[in-house]
């Protein structure tokens, strides 16, 4: 008997061991000296950008295809103080080939194909797993001569497993000088064992982290305390954030890839509640009127949003692409309408003072359309030209304004943008579809739009490519983010920014609006 005592307590050691040592439980330690810390903290981030002294570096071991012409060299440095902050260096060996690629033009118009060349005619994508789910790619920093630095700084310390994709050469992920089929470009893997576990020096010194409980009680008073002290999240600029490995109190149910979005410096204004009735959800929303305005991304982005609002928990968790062309909901006296407009050229509804008298808020998003040609559409002119659609996003943006309407309230616009696009293991499948998306495309798009819309009263941003960028390759069906961990953080961001427990036009009144330097 004492035998089995003695085992049934080595057992529960074990698991409470377990249990701490897990990422599902998180450890927010020394909450009052943040800023001498050197374990990483998400609810206190430190700068990305902010090279670390003395890093240790090593090269990685590449694919054994990669050689010839496509040999590379890769250099992984690490702080030798601060746990998984540091940087990857990606060259190509053979500059002949490089200069060949570099002198590729890769636009007619001259801004557009200096700023390509500012990124270099490469694009790689590098995903990091472990208690912190983090994707890079388009962000590089380009050194010249087909060379490439990646800097990151994670939330957490603990080990983690890197992949590197080659995902585009010679500027194939947006040229413009041809009509480029993406489709059929497959990216190759960069390590020698596709996937590499690495573990910093010091990673051993810090406790796991993991995302704050969602539920109060599972707080420590500490954690509590602190929490009670971060401002509201900003209801103009992109909430900015980590997806880390969620509490063990949480639903296993609202996660698909096992991560949860944790705000940096910030706590949610409202924050949605996974399982939570509808009557707890909407308590408190004031007569409001929002249009969704977009394609098939803000469709799923309203119609989710509508699935959390009316508790409609298991339409929620399927995200079911319901492809209504107009749509209109109700909760106590705010509505929500959603017109389809694929490309923001208004050919369903006509933005103009009437429209915008009708609305207090505009929710769009767009930019893929702009980069396919369907021969059955008709509307996607000139979708390669970032110059065309720079325009077309000058004239929405204009008819927005108060400048297009004297006197009249103009409703706040908030830009979703669109996803970042999958990194193709294997090519599409033969399509009619001219299919040009790349994630440098997209992003360049969404950067284009904001330019316009940023300078609107009370503009609002929601980052939905940031956010979809850690989860590309769990798209069910290669196109949209839903059924991962990206659609929660998407829709509480737009939530955020909506506010429907505010009252309309607040974002008139309000000084703190967005600055134009976001």
């Amino acid at each position: 008997m004492r035998r089995i005592h003695a085992v049934a307590g080595f057992l529960a050691v074990f698991i409470v061991a377990l249990y701490w040592l897990s990422p599902a439980a998180p450890s927010y330690a020394n909450l009052s000296i943040f800023s001498d810390d050197p374990c990483p903290n998400p609810l206190n981030p430190r700068s990305t950008r902010e090279p670390p002294r003395k890093p240790i570096c090593r090269s990685l071991e590449t694919h054994p295809d990669l050689n010839g012409i496509n040999a590379l060299q890769v250099e992984l440095c690490l702080s030798s103080k601060v746990p998984n902050h540091g940087w990857l260096r990606i060259e190509r060996t053979d500059k002949a080939a490089c200069a060949a690629s570099e002198a590729i033009i890769a636009s007619n118009d001259h801004e557009t194909d200096e700023l390509l060349k500012r990124k270099g005619p490469d694009i790689f994508h590098v995903r990091m797993d472990g208690e912190q789910r983090l994707a890079l790619e388009t962000d590089a920093e380009y050194l010249g001569q087909c060379t490439y630095r990646h800097p990151f700084r994670l939330a957490t310390a603990a080990p983690f497993n890197l992949t590197i994709l080659w995902a585009f050469e010679n500027y194939r992920a947006a040229l413009e000088t041809e009509e480029l089929s993406t489709q059929y470009d497959t990216a190759r893997p960069v390590l020698a064992d596709i996937h590499v576990m690495i573990s910093s020096p010091t990673s051993a010194q810090c406790p796991p982290v993991g995302a704050v409980p969602t539920l109060p009680q599972w707080r420590s008073p500490a954690l509590a305390s602190f929490m009670n002290k971060l401002p509201p999240c900003s209801a103009f600029t992109p909430t900015q954030g980590f997806y880390l490995r969620p509490h063990h109190s949480e639903d296993p149910a609202q996660s698909f890839q096992r991560y949860l979005f944790q705000p940096a410096g910030c706590q949610w204004f409202n924050p949605l509640r996974f399982g939570a009735p509808s009557s707890e959800t909407i308590k408190g929303f004031r007569e409001r009127h929002v249009l969704f305005l977009g394609d098939s991304h803000a469709r799923y982005a309203y119609d989710l949003l509508i699935d959390v609002y009316a508790a409609a928990w298991d339409a929620y968790l399927k995200a079911l692409a319901l492809k209504g062309l107009e749509k209109s909901e109700k909760f106590g006296k705010a509505v929500f309408d959603f017109v389809w407009e694929p490309v923001l050229m208004e050919t369903r509804i006509q933005i103009n003072c009437s429209v915008a008298a009708r609305y207090d808020t505009v929710v769009l998003g767009a930019g893929q359309h702009n980069a396919i040609r369907i021969p059955k559409e008709k509307d996607h002119p000139h979708q390669y030209s970032m110059l065309e659609w720079e325009k077309l996003m000058a004239g929405l943006a204009h008819r927005l304004s108060p400048a297009a309407c004297p006197g009249q309230k103009m409703p706040k616009v908030i830009w979703m943008g669109n996803p970042a696009r999958i990194v193709r293991l294997e090519p599409a499948a033969p399509s009619e579809w001219v299919d040009g998306r790349s994630s440098l495309r997209v992003r360049h798009y969404d950067e284009l739009a904001w330019e316009q819309f940023r300078h609107l009263p009370g503009a609002a941003r929601v980052d939905m490519f940031a956010l979809s960028q850690p989860f590309v390759n769990d798209f069910k069906d290669m196109l949209h983010m839903r059924h991962t961990d990206a659609l929660a953080a998407l829709i509480q961001d737009v939530h955020e920014k909506i506010r429907p427990t505010e009252s309309a036009y607040q974002h008139l009144s309000e000084q703190h609006s967005l600055q134009l330097d976001q």
